[in-house]
């Protein structure tokens, strides 16, 4: 899988993984987060609102960094404006393993 693949698919999961185990374990985390700790500023400037919906921020998230020899893709907002990110993790079938919140 090419690097522009995986990060598309990287992505895909993260935007679609609400109901999955990979929602409540890495995705929400990551969401609440930012909703607690991001100024209110930042958000009325990236998207007009002072309280973004789970959905608006996921519409922000972008690709930070490889980690792990490539097998791990860490995602977050533009800006590096909070302290974590996303991390999607990809096993040797080239299929998602696992998505977590970790510190940036």
């Amino acid at each position: 899988m090419s690097q522009v693949d995986r990060q598309q698919a990287a992505l895909y999961a993260i935007k679609n993984s609400e109901g999955t185990p990979y929602w409540e374990g890495g995705v929400k985390p990551f969401l609440s987060h930012c909703i607690d700790e991001v100024d209110s500023d930042y958000w009325v400037s990236e998207m007009g609102t002072p309280n973004p919906s789970y959905s608006d921020i996921l519409e922000l998230i972008m690709f930070k960094e490889y980690r792990d020899n490539n097998q791990a893709l860490d995602f977050t907002l533009p800006e590096n404006i909070t302290a974590y990110v996303i991390r999607v993790s990809f096993n040797e079938d080239d299929e998602v393993a696992d998505i977590i919140t970790v510190p940036n």
